[in-house]
């Protein structure tokens, strides 16, 4: 469905899953106690329950059904493609939580549940990239020419940017207030790591984008070559940053290596593709413009 750019269907099955995931853990862990084991049956349940409409959906839309579901030649040159890109998926999520992991290793827990509120909150900001890079990878992998691409990701990236650096800035001020009033008192110093990550959050948003091209276009192991390279460098930061700063030093080492994400995939989209930084990073008037006509035609 994202690949047809059936947003309508795709929103749906995701919906679909999270909410059969709250309403089978509700009657499964809490009605029932069953715990654990209630918590996975919930999960798998969620999940076969997403299987089961998508299969309704592509045989409503797309006359697909069951046995026609399954190509052996594309399961071949599909499983080869996404081995490319989950190599990058997991070493992202390695990245995402290393911090944590060494945290707990070189200090105690509770210095984990501390900065897990900072990165919650921060990550948050994501919501829009996420948004954004769902929709770019289906558009990327549609258009039918480079320039056609290259117009509708420098678009994209340079607007994620923008609303994401706004969203960023808006939270960095509330901090004190977001943390105390959500969290309590008693999470009062994941005030400072949040700032310290804010910079890596907001930069990282505009790479979420510049990836998502690079799958469209084909290239998932581009991704995966740089996040062989920042996950090295989160590493090798937060175990030399982490004794002596705490939590501080984890915020700093993982703003860095997104700092460094985004930067090698500024320059690989830059030098690939012959656009200047300021086309893919930069607001235009333009943007603004459009935002206005927008806003003007909401309110009316």
């Amino acid at each position: 469905f994202q690949g047809k750019e059936d947003f309508k269907s795709y929103n749906i099955v995701i919906i679909l899953n999270q909410l059969g995931l709250l309403l089978f853990s509700i009657a499964l862990v809490w009605h029932l106690k069953l715990g654990v084991i209630g918590a996975i049956l919930s999960f798998a349940c969620s999940q076969l329950l997403m299987v089961l409409v998508s299969i309704v959906f592509m045989f409503k839309g797309y006359k697909l059904g069951i046995p026609r579901l399954f190509s052996l030649a594309y399961f071949k040159e599909s499983l080869f493609f996404g081995l490319k890109g989950h190599f990058s998926n997991v070493l992202s999520f390695i990245n995402y939580r290393i911090d944590m992991f060494l945290l707990a290793y070189f200090i105690d827990d509770i210095s984990v549940g501390i900065y897990s509120i900072a990165v919650l909150l921060a990550e948050r900001i994501w919501l829009v990239s996420q948004s954004i890079s769902s929709v770019l990878f289906a558009r990327v992998a549609n258009l039918n020419s480079d320039k056609e691409r290259n117009t509708f990701t420098s678009l994209a990236s340079r607007n994620t940017f923008f609303i994401t650096l706004l969203g960023g800035g808006f939270l960095a001020l509330m901090s004190h207030w977001l943390i105390l009033t959500f969290f309590g008192a008693e999470y009062a110093d994941s005030v400072e790591p949040f700032l310290y990550i804010i910079p890596g959050i907001i930069l990282f948003s505009m790479s979420k984008v510049l990836a998502n091209d690079f799958i469209g276009r084909g290239y998932p192991e581009i991704n995966t070559y740089i996040a062989c390279v920042t996950a090295f460098v989160n590493l090798g930061l937060n175990v030399w940053l982490i004794p002596i700063y705490g939590i501080k030093g984890a915020a700093i080492s993982t703003s860095t290596s997104y700092i460094l994400d985004a930067c090698l995939k500024s320059i690989y989209f830059s030098k690939k593709n012959g656009i200047s930084f300021r086309e893919f990073c930069v607001i235009k008037s333009s943007d603004i413009e459009l935002y206005k006509s927008k806003i003007v035609k909401l309110l009316s």
